[in-house]
């Protein structure tokens, strides 16, 4: 593979959206070749599952299935062609939020994992650790809340992430999602830069 793949995780109101946008940019303005992607994507299935996250009683393996079938979609028609011509890839969420969220849920993380074989692993993980209050003050902002957008919910998937991140053969790096978007942003780009000087143009 000729380009790098880099997941940004982390629960909701962590700041992935954002760092992902900024760093891209960052990116892109260094000469860089870079998209930014997320999941759920904006395909079919994307949509469906952006549907059930509203819905507090569809079943966890639904969304586990669904999350694995959209992220096969995902890395066939974008990622793996994108990598294949030298570009990073930046990608808002991955493998790992469904170990987390979806073992969160009660599922077994080796069932998970058996469902997401068909796609390897990020070359790169960048973590985003948060207290859960300043995360619910970001996430209060919003219009519309998700299922997994209230306390409990995020306490136990940010100890979920804890198991997730021992679980990938990704190199993890775990950055403070309290600093300033800006701060965050150069310290992010510091941190992947030693694996980035053999894509530059």
């Amino acid at each position: 593979m000729k380009g790098l793949f880099i997941t940004i995780e982390g629960i909701d109101g962590s700041g992935k959206t954002t760092l992902a946008t900024n760093l891209v940019a960052l990116l892109s303005r260094k000469g860089y070749p870079v998209i930014q992607t997320q999941e759920p994507t904006k395909g079919r299935i994307g949509e469906l599952l952006r549907t059930y996250l509203q819905e507090a009683k569809i079943p966890p393996g639904v969304d586990a299935l669904l999350f694995a079938a959209d992220r096969v979609e995902h890395w066939k028609e974008l990622i793996l062609p994108s990598l294949e011509q030298g570009r990073i890839v930046v990608s808002d969420r991955h493998k790992l939020s469904s170990l987390a969220y979806q073992s969160a849920q009660g599922l077994e993380m080796d069932w998970i994992l058996e469902i997401n074989t068909l796609v390897p692993d990020p070359d790169l993980i960048i973590y985003l650790d948060i207290p859960i209050d300043t995360a619910l003050e970001r996430i209060n902002k919003k219009s519309q809340l998700e299922k997994f957008e209230v306390r409990n919910e995020l306490e136990k998937i940010q100890k979920h992430y804890q198991r997730a991140l021992s679980k990938t053969k990704s190199r993890i790096i775990c950055l403070d999602s309290t600093l300033s978007p800006e701060d965050l942003t150069n310290k992010a780009f510091n941190e992947i830069l030693p694996y980035l000087p053999s894509l530059s143009r």
